[in-house]
């Protein structure tokens, strides 16, 4: 008899803060990852681009999530030609960058990262793991479109500013993607959770409901955004990851200081 399929890993969405001095929170907010948020000096919508370093198996996928979260009214996103390696995955200041690629039994399916100075992003990036996803999707039971687009949903979710809802896989679904599963398709009277829902809107405008100072531009390669002090590691490793500053369930925050007030934050959530 062949040997029972590993456990299944949920999704791990690791969100990296890079951030120059620890603010109190601007932004109240029910599921929103504290006041950060992409800079805007002038009115809404925050125009960003979806830099696109992924296969052909998941440009639908990002095609696809990208025009659900456009519909937010503060948001207004396009889907460009990518400019990182997806090893790395390293994005530009003012850029998003997202990428797919076999990185190995790592435990997560996806990464959300983003480089904060003070509360405004200045950098963030995804990223897909074809471990998981494509190679071995029929051993873990990922092998469904739902499991892709929930993935890329949610990760795009977070590096627009925005938490999960949910995170009991037990409880039925809710009918966004920013709602932890085991279920994304859901089914009979369950919804799926592969698109955002009319809350993830609401809270997008909560988090984007005011025009920041001047001194830098709106979303991506905008001028007036403060240089990354030093590159991060690679974060391959948990090492990379700092100090645990705290772990509750699924949940837990590291912590790694650059020097000079600068810090990393990694979120990460565990099977």
């Amino acid at each position: 008899m062949a040997p029972a399929p590993p456990p299944r890993l949920m999704f791990g969405a690791v969100l990296i803060l890079l951030v120059v001095a620890f603010l109190s929170a601007g932004v109240s907010a029910s599921h929103s990852w504290g006041p950060y948020h992409w800079r805007n000096t002038s009115a809404n919508p925050v125009v960003l681009t979806l830099g696109d370093n992924v296969g052909p198996l998941w440009d639908g996928h990002l095609t696809d999530a990208a025009q659900d979260w456009d519909q937010s009214l503060v948001l207004d996103l396009s889907v460009v030609p990518g400019a990182a390696n997806p090893r790395s995955c390293k994005p530009g200041t003012g850029t998003i960058e997202v990428c797919a690629a076999s990185y190995g039994f790592k435990g997560w399916l996806g990464l959300a990262r983003i480089w904060v100075s003070g509360v405004h992003i200045t950098a963030a990036s995804v990223q897909l793991n074809d471990t998981y996803l494509i190679d071995y999707a029929a051993v873990y039971g990922y092998d469904t479109p739902e499991w892709r687009q929930f993935v890329m949903c949610q990760e795009l979710g977070h590096v627009f500013g925005l938490d999960h809802v949910d995170e009991d896989v037990e409880n039925p679904n809710v009918g966004t993607c920013m709602d932890y599963t085991d279920n994304p398709a859901g089914g009979g009277s369950e919804p799926a959770n592969t698109s955002p829902d009319a809350h993830d809107y609401a809270q997008l405008e909560a988090i984007y409901d005011h025009i920041d100072a001047s001194g830098g531009g709106r979303g991506n390669g905008a001028r007036g955004f403060n240089p990354q002090p030093q590159a991060p590691p690679a974060f391959v490793r948990q090492g990379d990851w700092g100090d645990l500053v705290r772990s509750r369930g699924r949940v837990a925050l590291f912590r790694l200081n650059l020097g000079n007030g600068n810090y990393v934050f990694t979120f990460v959530i565990r099977a």
